[in-house]
Formats: structure tokens, sequence, C-alpha cells
């Protein structure tokens, strides 16, 4: 046959297949334009669209456009959402392409985007989705099909994935995120940690950054974009690992579970990201897959359970609470196994090898966390503790208690995996009480993991009979936080507007600092404004206590009296070496020590009275002063100042 009959005949086809596609662009339009009316977010609202859309296109592709008298062979679904993956996948390989070159924002990009993709989709579609069930079996390469059948479920999470990670590249984080960042580049310059820095948190998550800050360096991006790229990086190695473990599993179970994973990882953390509970969470996945295979007896190559035990070894360490999932985890598995648990296991081995590893790394390389910053801690720390009834009355817990009812009421259906997940979160739940703070952070990996546990009875729901409230439970405890997450969105600085204002004064590459004790009121944006941070502090942040502790008794007891003086002193030391062009001064009227003076504090050391003369209150934007210095004031120096980067 000619090629133009072959296109004669086609022809029909094309325009039945272009149809569709106007119809489903129609509906998809429709769902956002709904979904935005009804305040779902443009996220949302947009999955909510193509999700429309693009089961509408199956239905009238199969039944009108490709019409088969004989029928199609079974995994119809699977092909078409792969061929979905690769025509989009073009489509986004065009986009990116085309703004490497430098055609950022531009329509015709997003046009020739477009008729790629719907070339590459109506010639999957009317080649490989929906043939009749001989045609497949002659001309489908084996290879192409178990790809299709059986491989789907990763290639969509990897795709979604790259899409995140494409949207995500450039979010805000957290204030803790930023001077993690802040800390890599100084040590890589030179200073040392505890002595030149003095941090609260013990080292490890300090270490993990100085690769990503290296590596940012070297290619000339920003330290947050790169530590970005680092969590999808960890979260694509721990979904791969996830899979390894599930690998038993029907394709359509692997898919359900892959996708709950990415959600838990990736969109309900939004709000946070990259904060030390995220990291815990998405290394922690893996290992509870792991002990779940162990319960049910199945074997596990030992090379995939050391891998995941290494990233779970690493997650866990950055906080001593999370040393409570391994140990209920092992708990759960001794009770189960009984006389044929061993502790001979790969995963065991690694993971105390790790936390011994770590213990050693410490006393070596960070001495001075065990000397000067876990008594400061232990002395200073406690004014940032909230009461249980306070941990209570949080939102997530709410969510935790319908996740707990959902599995309750589902408990027959559990599966190893259900239990172990619950565990997880049970755990992390435990040590967000441990910290004693009700934090939104630390909440997340019990949030995720009571999510995930969820989501893996959902394949063997049966739906018609499950009781209303089971029901409506179920769905809420895997929506609820998907929802609240996309709502609230990246991780938003309340003052950010405030602060920027009185920071534009300085141009990039001066020297301010804020005299506050709260972080998130000066960081990200010092550095986000390109501005240098003088102090060897984060913030003040022992002033809470010593002010509760004045109030109290009348006068500082020896040890904070000391600590007073110490934090005073180094203060004047850090802005001698490093005058600040700038200081901001906090009132504290929104912090727990409303009525503190932080200016008077400092000013009982007298030298700090001298320094402090030179700057001249410039304005004030709510709770935010600031102050310039003088530009005929030029301190003299020490010797043993070190080099702020």
């Amino acid at each position: 046959m000619s090629t133009r009959s072959r296109l004669l005949l086609e022809l029909p086809r094309i325009l039945r297949f272009g149809a569709v596609g106007l119809l489903n662009t129609a509906l998809g339009y429709a769902v956002i334009l709904g979904a935005l009316q009804f305040g779902y977010g443009d996220v949302v609202s947009n999955a909510t669209g193509f999700a429309a859309g693009l089961v509408l296109s199956f239905v009238l592709n199969r039944n009108w456009t490709f019409n088969r008298a004989t029928g199609y062979r079974s995994g119809t679904i699977q092909r078409y959402i792969l061929t979905f993956v690769v025509a989009y996948s073009v489509n986004l390989a065009i986009v990116l392409a085309a703004r490497a070159a430098g055609l950022i924002d531009n329509p015709f990009t997003h046009l020739a985007g477009i008729a790629a993709y719907s070339l590459t989709f109506y010639l999957g579609a009317s080649r490989f989705v929906f043939v009749p069930s001989r045609r497949l079996t002659r001309v489908s390469a084996p290879s192409i099909n178990m790809l299709a059948t059986q491989c789907w479920p990763e290639l969509l999470v990897l795709l979604g994935i790259l899409v995140a990670y494409l949207l995500l590249n450039d979010i805000a984080v957290s204030h803790d995120v930023t001077w993690q960042m802040w800390i890599a580049r100084q040590l890589l310059g030179g200073a040392t940690l505890y002595r030149d820095i003095l941090e609260l948190n013990p080292p490890l998550w300090f270490w993990m950054a100085l690769p990503v800050e290296s590596m940012a360096q070297k290619f000339g991006i920003p330290s947050v974009q790169a530590m970005i790229a680092a969590v999808f990086l960890l979260a694509t190695i721990a979904l791969a690992l996830l899979s390894a473990l599930l690998a038993e599993r029907t394709a359509r179970e692997r898919g359900l579970l892959l996708v709950a994973a990415f959600v838990a990882t990736i969109i309900v953390p939004l709000p946070d990201f990259a904060q030390r509970e995220h990291l815990a969470l998405i290394c922690a996945l893996p290992y509870v897959a792991l002990i779940a295979r162990r319960a049910d007896s199945l074997p596990t190559n030992w090379k995939i359970a050391a891998a995941a035990a290494l990233i779970a070894g690493a997650g866990l360490a950055l906080k001593h609470y999370f040393v409570l999932v391994p140990m209920v985890l092992e708990i759960w598995l001794l009770l189960k196994q009984r006389r044929n648990w061993t502790p001979l296991r790969a995963e065991l081995i690694v993971l105390s090898s790790i936390g011994a590893l770590y213990a050693v790394a410490v006393v070596v390389f960070a001495p001075d966390f065990l000397g000067t910053m876990v008594p400061m801690v232990n002395l200073a720390y406690a004014g940032y503790e909230t009461t249980f009834v306070d941990q209570f009355a949080r939102p997530y817990l709410a969510l935790w208690a319908l996740c707990a009812f959902a599995l309750w009421k589902q408990r027959s259906e559990a599966t190893s995996l259900t239990v172990a997940a619950a565990l997880a979160a049970l755990a992390f739940s435990l040590a967000y009480f441990a910290q004693q703070k009700g934090w939104r952070y630390h909440s997340i990996p019990a949030t995720s993991l009571a999510l995930f546990a969820t989501a893996t009875l959902w394949h063997r729901l049966r739906w018609k009979s499950t009781t209303l409230p089971a029901g409506v439970a179920m769905a809420a405890a895997v929506f609820v936080p998907i929802y609240a997450s996309l709502v609230h969105g990246p991780h938003q600085n309340l003052v950010e507007k405030e602060v920027n204002d009185l920071l534009s004064d300085s141009k990039p590459g001066k020297t301010v600092v804020m005299l506050t004790a709260n972080p998130s009121s000066i960081w990200p944006m010092v550095e986000d404004a390109g501005l240098k941070w003088p102090s060897r502090h984060f913030t003040f942040w022992m002033v809470h206590t010593i002010f509760a502790y004045q109030n109290e008794h009348g006068q500082l007891s020896s040890e904070l009296e000391r600590l007073a003086q110490d934090v005073r002193q180094q203060t004047v030391e850090d802005f001698t070496c490093n005058p600040p062009e700038m200081i901001l001064v906090d009132d504290f009227r929104y912090s727990r020590s409303p009525g503190f003076d932080i200016v008077d504090f400092f000013s009982e050391n007298a030298e700090f009275r001298q320094l402090f003369a030179h700057y001249d209150l410039v304005r004030q934007v709510d709770a935010y002063a600031s102050y310039k210095k003088s530009d005929a004031w030029v301190p003299t120096a020490s010797s043993h100042c070190r080099t702020i980067h």
C-alpha cells in the first residue's frame, strides 16, 4: 500500500484523535477553573484537571478513536500511562532544551513542545497502546511489553520526581537549612565548628552539607538550590531501594505504594523541605520496608539490606531521638519471629557500625560539641520547651488520631508493611514529644509514615463493605495531609517583608547582624540579601532562659551569669573583628520573652556600650529597629579574627 493510501486511511483516526484532544483539554481546563474557584490553588487544580482530561481521553480513544472489534490485549491502561509519560517527557525535554538555549518563557517553545507531545502520543496510542492483541504479540518486543506492564510504577514515579524537582528546585526553605549551608561554607573556608561557630546541634547535619556546598561552589550555583537537588537525589535513591524491596508485589500494588511514598517524602514535607526530620523520613522509609520483609520471612539480598541500613543510619543519626525508630521496629520483629530472630543481619551490622563510627568521629573531630555545646544546651535551652498540653494542641495530632482510627478499623487487612510503617510513625511521634517543642517540622516523619501506613491498605479494601466512618477516615488520612501541605506551600517567613525593608539599606557584601533570640527574624533574609553575618551565634537563643530565671529568682545563678558574660564578650569580639555596617534590634514583643531589652542585656558589658555608641538609630519597622554605624569609626581588630565567607 502506498504512503498516500495509508495516510488517507489514517486521516479519520487522526481527526478523531484531535477531537478527543480538544474535548479532554476543555474538560481539564474546566476542572482547573472550577478547582481554582473553590480555592484549591494552582498545583492541586492543575493536577486534578490533567487527571480528568487523561481519564476522558483514555475512554474516548479506546472506544471511539481506535475502536477494535477484536478487543485489546490486557495491560492497555499501563501502556497508555507509559505512553503519556514518554510523550510528556518529550515535551519537557524540548522546553528544557529551549531554556538552556536562552529561550525562556517563550510561547513558541511551548507550542513546539505541545506539537511533539501530540505526535508522540498519537504514534504511541496507534502503534503500541490501542492495537489488536495478535498484532501486539507479533510486533512488540518482549522488553517493551515488560516495561509497559511491569515497570510503569517506577517510570511514573521517576517522572513525578523529575517534574517535582523542576517545579521546586528554587523553593524557599527554612532558616535552619540556610544556616546549615552557611556553616558548611565557613567550614570549607577554614572555620572550626563549636569554636568559631557555636551551634546547638550535633555535627552530622553540617558534615553532610560539606560535599553539597563544595559542589555548589564548584558549579557556581546557590547553596540552597544545591541542597534541594541533593534532597531529591536522596529521595530518588530511597524510592529505588523501596521498589527493590517491593519486588514480589504486583505492578498495581507497587505503583500505589511508590506513589504514596513519593507523596509522603516530597509533597507532605513541602512546608519544611530539607529539614532534618525530612531527611530522616526519606532515609527511614526503605528500612521500614526491609523490616516488613524480614517479618514476612522473605529472602532479601544482603546488598539491598545493607544499602537500606546505610541511608537509614545516616538519616536517623541526625538526632538521638530517632534511635526510637529502629528500636521499636526491632522489638516488633523480635516478638514476631521469636526463636527465629537473629541479630546477625546485614542491616543491624551496618546500623551498629554507623552509630559507633559517628560516636568516634564526634569525639575525634568535634570534641568541643561535648565539652562546650552540650553543657551550654543543658543549662540554657529550656527556654524553647513547651508543655505537653501545648504539644497536643496542634492540628497534626488530630491527623495522627484520624490515621490511628482508620488503621484500627481496617486492622484485619493490615500487612507487615502496614504494621511496620505504623510503628515507625509511632516512634517518630514519641520523638516529637521527647523534643518538647511542638514545632511543625518535628511532626513531619510521623505524619508522612502514618499516611504511608494507611495507603498500604487501599488496594486491599473492599470499599462496598467498608463502613462510612472507616471509609471517610481512610480517605481523609491520605488526602488531608496532602491538601494541607499544598495549601500551605513552601516555607513562609512571616516577618520577611519587614526585615527585608530594613536590609535594603545595606548593599550585598556588607556586614549586618540582628540582636534577637529568634532565628527566623533574620534568617534566611540576611543570606538571601548577600550580606555577611559576623556573629558566631545563629541567634542569641540563651537569653530566653536568662530572662525567665532573672524574673523568677531576682538574680541569675552563677552558671547563667557566667554564660551571659561569655556571650556578651564573644559578641564584642565578633563585632570588633567584623564590624557590622548595620545592627538590627528585635524588641521581643512577639517572642516568649516580651519586655526583654536585648540592648540593655549586652550593654552590661562596658566594651559593648562603647561599641554600640558608634551606631545611630535609623528607623523602626514593626518590632525591628535598625542602627547604622558611623563612617568615621574603625575598631582595632585582633590578629586572631576569622574571615567570613
